[in-house]
């Protein structure tokens, strides 16, 4: 009896003290939310603008008056100001596929897609590599269905709705951030047949964007009958499309990554591309009855950089070549980097340190622009091998010496791998200014070859 009376008294000390903590926790809880709104708007205007963005979605919520400002113009500016607030990012589809993908590294002007859906795609990851920080999103765009993802650029992707099957024939062109669930339809284009080349370009101090829209749409078609030469630029300011500069020839093919993005990259108000031409003349083309689709109407060889002024609307070859030689399976990547252009190559080699690694060796190439604005004069950057610590021991155990095989991005300093077949859950990462690789887990070791990790250079933004 009496230890059950004991036990009965300790139970109601146990209630009354965890009353007493809830207690003063809500005390506290007031007495912080009084002491917020004592604050002066810019203030908590200057706090805010020093949290990540994942929190930041967070704070949006907690009443109308701080989503208000969190969204204004003003607080976009005041983020801009602030360097922790800008590093650059990834964004991260996990794909799920019940049989192996190979993905193409080209594309000619006419219809090549690669298209995915709520079934294939579970997670979408933010990837911070300067913080080594992951941040997970819910694919809510993917439940409108089959989609197919067409470019992308600082906070804002473009995807576009297929309709038919996913046989091609696609409608529905998206501007999306992922960060915020935002979405815009973009009306349709005044001409019906540009819609191979799309590139999404977003202006950095405002988030009004462009899309360059160009290209023939008939698949198998004839060069001489369907290529159109036409450009359309749409204007989010002004909504509408307007006609641009032509094509400087109408059987260019246009370099893409291994999941038929056109590759392209944004420097001040050009957008730039990696661009190949038919040896054949004229008058052969003219005369020729070859179709889109046929080996021997195929390029073998990308020669020069293809630029477009976001100023005057028209398209120009910059004079110069490229610093080494890029055929449709060349492993390569064009991003912008403090104002330059770099060119990175997955290129093969004997070198044991990189053939019992990564399996390749990247090159990297730097053109200044403000040094050689009118001229490609490329610099090499020096590239340090992996290093043989035990994390990355681990890391290539299951490669065993075999050739990479996976999807990689690079955008600023930052060059990042993934492999679901050989590293699972795990990304290998390169700074280019400190020459340092670095391995981030963000789940599973184990290797999925059912698993792909696509990565796409991306700013974290709240601005739509």
């Amino acid at each position: 009896m009496k230890n059950s009376f004991c036990s009965e008294g300790r139970g109601d000390k146990r209630k009354k003290s965890i009353a007493r903590k809830r207690a003063r926790h809500s005390e506290n809880e007031t007495e912080e939310v009084q002491r917020w709104g004592e604050l002066h708007d810019s203030v908590v205007e200057k706090i805010l603008s020093y949290i990540p963005v994942p929190k930041l979605l967070q704070f949006r919520s907690v009443c109308k008056h701080w989503k208000r400002m969190i969204d204004s113009p003003q607080f976009r500016c005041l983020r801009h100001q602030v360097p922790s607030t800008t590093q650059t990012s990834f964004l991260v589809l996990q794909l799920c596929f019940s049989h192996a993908y190979m993905g193409c590294d080209w594309i000619s002007l006419h219809n090549n897609y690669f298209a995915f859906n709520s079934l294939n795609i579970r997670v979408l990851r933010i990837f911070n590599p300067l913080l080594n920080s992951w941040y997970t999103f819910p694919p809510s765009v993917l439940t409108r269905g089959e989609i197919f993802s067409r470019s992308y650029h600082r906070g804002l992707w473009c995807i576009q709705l297929l309709s038919n099957g996913g046989d091609g024939d696609m409608t529905q062109i998206m501007i999306h951030n992922p960060t915020s669930g935002w979405i815009k339809e973009v009306p349709s284009s005044i001409n019906p047949k540009l819609k191979v080349l799309i590139s999404l370009v977003v202006e950095k101090e405002s988030s009004n964007f462009k899309l360059i829209s160009s290209g023939c749409t008939i698949a198998g078609c004839t060069f001489r009958q369907e290529v159109s030469l036409h450009t359309q630029v749409y204007d989010s300011v002004t909504n509408r499309w307007k006609s641009a500069g032509n094509l400087p020839n109408p059987f260019l093919q246009f370099k893409t990554d291994g999941y038929l993005h056109v590759m392209y990259a944004v420097a001040d108000h050009y957008v730039y591309y990696i661009v190949g031409r038919s040896r054949r003349t004229q008058a052969e083309l003219d005369s020729s009855d070859i179709e889109v689709g046929t080996s021997e109407f195929h390029w073998n060889w990308f020669t020069n950089l293809l630029a477009f002024d976001l100023n005057d609307y028209v398209w120009k070859l910059v004079p110069g070549d490229l610093p080494f030689e890029v055929t449709r399976r060349s492993k390569i990547k064009l991003f912008e980097r403090n104002g330059a252009l770099v060119l990175v190559e997955l290129a093969q080699t004997e070198e044991r340190e990189w053939k019992m690694s990564i399996g390749w060796k990247p090159r990297i190439y730097s053109w200044d622009r403000q040094s050689s604005p009118d001229m490609l004069i490329w610099t090499e950057i020096a590239v340090t091998p992996p290093p043989t610590e035990r994390q990355f021991q681990k890391l290539f155990y299951h490669q065993r010496g075999h050739e990479y095989a996976g999807l990689w991005a690079g955008q600023g300093d930052c060059i990042v791998f993934f492999s679901g077949t050989f590293w699972g859950h795990r990304a290998l990462l390169y700074n280019i200014s400190s020459r340092i690789w670095t391995v981030s887990e963000f789940g599973p070791k184990r290797p999925k070859r059912s698993k792909w990790f696509m990565p796409l250079p991306f700013d974290l933004s709240l601005n739509r």
